[in-house]
């Protein structure tokens, strides 16, 4: 094995470092078996939702072309209420470009189409992306600017 030189802070920091997450690792490990707790461990999605709504909103002062806050454009309103219906897949070019304004309000997310195989003894389906199919979702800021909408619409 080759001999390395390491400079003494970095390894301090290192190794402290690593001594924390160990208390994290066996107080998670120790979370895992209270039944109550279990449901919660797995946060990984909904802390990647919620850096993506932080994101979002930090568009607001950010100088961009759309503002997060910018109010709906005919064509999105209109996009917004068929998603809202249950159509979730797009693939005309216009209207990508008006989903991914609502987007960019923060209202939709829009996820690539894929296909793939699930191939005997495979530990993971093979999945390739479709370059001209996309889904959209609707955001819990998407649904209320929906409801929103809607009232406004029946008044």
């Amino acid at each position: 094995m080759a001999t390395v030189t390491v400079d003494l802070t970095d390894l301090e920091a290192l190794v402290m470092t690593t001594g924390v997450i160990k208390t994290f690792e066996s107080l998670l490990a120790q979370r895992r078996m209270d039944p109550f707790v279990r449901p919660y461990l797995e946060f990984t999605e909904a802390h990647e939702r919620l850096a993506a709504v932080m994101r979002d909103a930090k568009r607001e002062d950010a100088g961009t072309k759309i503002k997060y806050n910018d109010p709906l454009t005919e064509k999105e309103a209109e996009l917004l209420h068929h998603i809202g219906e249950g159509k979730s897949f797009l693939t005309p070019k216009e209207k990508v470009k008006v989903a991914d304004g609502l987007a960019a309000k923060g209202l939709i997310i829009i996820g690539q189409m894929v296909f793939g195989v699930v191939w005997p003894g495979a530990s993971a389906a093979e999945l390739k992306a479709d370059p001209t199919e996309f889904a959209v979702k609707l955001t819990a800021r998407g649904l209320k600017a929906l409801d929103q909408k809607q009232l406004a619409l029946s008044v």
